[in-house]
């Protein structure tokens, strides 16, 4: 599209068809729904700089949950627009505020935990950056501040938020506009296409919500089926074990092989009555390669130090305060292969269950029911491919 700022001057703008339904929306709140790498973040920035070249006098506020998370989305790509448009100018970008004048218009950057500012002065526009983070009186108290438009964005994750119920309950005024990375498809790397393709497969309830742009519903059971196999391949690129400690529960060692992209898992023990000993003896026969990591159950120390003083490369599994729902998160974006003699091991995953809390809402909590293999492969597969990434600093879990 070509647009012509107040300067005379004739700007030629690439955009998605998300930029033009943003330019053509009219109602009071323009929702954009929608999977990731669809544009809407990248369109919403080009769609301000068109009202700010094309009208005069605006002031309008991009706001987020957290300012660190706000210069590395839409800050960061308004400012890469401004810059590959040939607009951006050193003198008219107040850093200190984080506030870019346009002629006469003005865009401020601000998070809500800068409440004197989400309770401060009027604006004309407002964008509410990834809105899903937002409470509802955050969004109240910028609404009411707000003159002409609210625009906001997000990635339907959540299965119940404040912006579904305003779809509900005022559609005269929502302009719903939902994308998925096909509207963005002339502009996406096919890498970057390949990789969210493939959560068909990998990860279908992600796949829902990031590829296809729909409201997540999380189903009550947390592990989706393993794909079962006849037998396993020959050899792995590497191999870990896991290990949950019990007595009067079972004690279930887990072996775990990759390849490709695949976890292949293997039962080898589930029994309970086990001094620490006796599961030393049936270790002996059972881990052939004591170089393999093991993985154990952080809490009982004095049983890992017996073990590796018997030689095996065994350590104690993280356990954070967040480390269960981190390690359910990871292990569910994995590909899990599993043989029909894992009787216990199949038996844990499809009874394997969120809480709920009394109206039946899910809980971001597992039931701790007949888990034993299953704490065993999260123990193994949290703490060794979080060690493997730690050179970039980050685990980053879908």
């Amino acid at each position: 599209m070509n647009t012509e700022s107040r300067e005379n001057t004739t700007l030629e703008i690439q955009g998605t068809n998300v930029l033009n339904r943003n330019l053509a929306a009219s109602r009071r709140f323009v929702i954009n729904e929608g999977g990731t790498r669809s544009s809407k973040t990248y369109s919403l920035c080009q769609l301000f700089i068109v009202k700010m070249l094309s009208q005069e006098k605006l002031v309008i506020s991009v706001v987020r949950k957290t300012m660190p998370s706000l210069r590395s989305s839409a800050m960061k790509d308004f400012f890469h627009i401004l810059k590959e448009y040939g607009l951006y100018r050193e003198e008219q970008h107040n850093k200190s505020e984080n506030i870019y004048r346009l002629g006469s218009s003005e865009i401020e950057f601000f998070s809500v935990d800068q409440p004197q500012k989400v309770r401060g002065r009027k604006r004309d526009f407002l964008w509410l950056n990834e809105a899903n983070e937002l409470s509802i009186e955050d969004f109240r108290q910028l609404n009411w501040r707000t003159g002409k438009q609210v625009f906001m964005d997000y990635n339907p994750s959540e299965e119940e938020s404040w912006i579904y119920e305003l779809i509900e309950k005022r559609p005269a005024e929502v302009d719903l506009l939902k994308s998925t990375f096909l509207d963005n498809i002339e502009f996406l790397p096919e890498e970057i296409r390949t990789e969210i393709e493939l959560l068909k497969v990998d990860d279908p309830e992600n796949w829902t919500i990031y590829g296809l742009g729909e409201r997540g519903h999380r189903s009550n059971i947390i592990y989706r089926p393993y794909t079962i196999l006849p037998v396993f391949p020959d050899s792995f690129d590497d191999e870990i074990y896991g290990l949950d400690f019990g007595f009067n529960n079972p004690t279930a060692l887990l072996h775990i092989g990759f390849k490709d992209r695949g976890v292949y898992l293997r039962e080898k023990l589930y029994e309970p009555g086990l001094t620490n000993q006796q599961l030393i003896v049936k270790m002996e026969r059972l881990v052939p390669d004591k170089k393999r990591p093991i993985y154990g159950d952080a809490e009982d120390k004095n049983r890992i130090e017996e073990i590796y003083n018997a030689g095996f490369n065994i350590h104690p599994a993280d356990k954070g305060a967040d480390s269960v729902i981190a390690g359910i998160q990871l292990v569910r974006g994995l590909k899990c292969y599993s043989l029909s003699s894992n009787v216990n091991l199949n038996k844990e995953r499809a009874g394997y269950q969120w809480k709920k809390d009394k109206n039946g809402k899910l809980l971001d909590e597992p039931i701790k029911f007949k888990d034993h293999l299953l704490d065993a492969k999260r123990y193994a597969l949290y703490t060794h491919l979080k060690a493997q990434m730690k050179p970039q600093k980050k685990l980053v879990i879908a």
